[in-house]
């Protein structure tokens, strides 16, 4: 556009003849000017970059709903992703969660348990996903993986005692009973209050005690929660009088508390075995028989009466009851597991070769 000098000082930004144009160049005969209309530079530039940002976004979306199968992903989420990120990871987690869950339920536990995995590094504050990773990794035999996803997500547990029974289940099993202090520390309140899932915490750190020959340190703690309301915390208590040498005083803890848990499996199995171990054939023949007749479906009453039978030396009853035991549970390998262990203690080699 060639302009006089006049013209150039005449030049108007706004003229219509202008619009639309993101520079103008403007010849004089002295020398060349340029114009740059920089906001709308800039809005082009905005505008290119906010559709390029869009378009990439709407590509991430269809390829992560169709090609990956996630169809709850959110289009929202990817195009502003730097303050959604957070909303994205959580639902991708909870997406991998539900795709673990159903190879598991196929049977596919490598598939599924790499995809609870995924998801529950994107929530980890999902307690029951982190329950369910922790069960199939024991299922895997990583049973150490397993306390590991666990013990990272006690303090997330809350009062989700299936939870907190699984972890300290394996805390026990693995001999931890330093580390079930420190987490029961950790969990317990400062003052004693009748929550279950706290009262089991602290019945668990008095078990600790006690398997640490710490036997004040159990009897303490189960009388500061009042666990002896349960039969579990008196359990425990006549534990400690065996182990300090006062297996009378343990066997009547126990036997007092037969009226308050007359169907409670636990109690009669720990009579049977203190009055094996005292020689008290009658008795531990007696509450063997009680079991049976609490849970006659299970085994385990059934192999203690096999015991007793044995300890008195009534063979006639003891191939009765082995001759029904085999009929009953012949087709349960965990029956039949319990049988053989019977045989192995009792020096019955014929019998474990039978099972």
């Amino acid at each position: 556009m060639d302009l006089s000098k006049d013209d150039l000082q005449a030049f108007d930004p706004a003229d219509p003849r202008y619009r639309g144009k993101l520079w103008v160049r403007i010849v004089t005969p002295d020398r060349i000017y340029r114009h740059v209309f920089v906001r709308r530079i800039v809005f082009v530039l905005g505008a290119l970059a906010l559709a390029g940002w869009l378009g990439t976004a709407a590509s991430v979306w269809a390829f992560v709903k169709f090609n990956r199968g996630y169809t709850d992903a959110s289009f929202l989420d990817l195009a502003f992703y730097p303050v959604r990120a957070a909303h994205y990871r959580a639902g991708l987690g909870r997406h991998y969660l539900k795709l673990g869950r159903e190879e598991l339920e196929k049977k596919n536990y490598l598939t599924g348990y790499n995809l609870l995995v995924a998801g529950l590094a994107r929530v980890p504050n999902d307690v029951a996903a982190r329950r369910l990773v922790a069960f199939t990794q024991i299922r895997l035999g990583r049973t150490d993986q397993a306390l590991k996803t666990l013990g990272e997500g006690a303090l997330l547990a809350g009062a989700d005692l299936d939870y907190l029974k699984l972890l300290f289940g394996l805390l026990h099993e693995a001999q931890e009973d330093e580390r079930i202090l420190t987490l029961a520390h950790t969990l317990l309140p400062a003052q004693p209050d009748n929550l279950l899932a706290h009262q089991f915490v602290a019945l668990q750190a008095a078990t600790a005690h006690y398997e640490r020959g710490r036997y004040d340190e159990a009897e303490r703690i189960i009388a500061e929660w009042r666990l002896t309301d349960s039969l579990e915390g008196e359990i425990v208590l006549a534990q400690c009088d065996w182990e300090r040498g006062f297996p009378e005083l343990a066997l009547l803890r126990l036997e007092r508390e037969v009226a308050r848990f007359p169907k409670r499996d636990e109690l009669y199995l720990q009579l049977v075995r203190l009055h094996r171990e005292l020689g008290h054939t009658a008795e531990a023949r007696r509450y063997a028989l009680l079991r049976q007749l609490n849970d006659p479906a299970s085994p385990g009453p059934r192999i203690d009466l096999l015991h007793t039978y044995r300890a008195t030396d009534d063979r006639a009853a003891e191939q009765r009851e082995l001759a029904a035991y085999l009929a009953d549970f012949s087709s349960d390998p965990q029956a039949l597991i319990l049988l053989a262990w019977f045989a192995v203690d009792t020096a019955q080699p014929e019998l474990a070769q039978r099972v």
